[in-house]
């Protein structure tokens, strides 16, 4: 596994950690946070995706 998988990895995994942690936590504030967080991961997580995809133009 190469780096940049590596990273696309770790993304999945922080996003998935932000939006079920947003579930549990009892802070309405820190849930909104964690959830926005994961969303904005995500978008980093999707931009990893893309790249070891090959599926945008700028990366073929």
């Amino acid at each position: 596994m190469d780096k940049t998988e590596e990273l696309y990895k770790k993304t999945k995994m922080l996003r998935d950690e932000l939006k079920a942690h947003a579930q549990v936590v009892e802070d309405p504030k820190c849930a909104a946070l964690c959830e926005t967080a994961g969303e904005v991961v995500g978008g980093l997580e999707s931009a990893f995706d893309h790249f070891l995809q090959k599926s945008e133009k700028a990366w073929q």
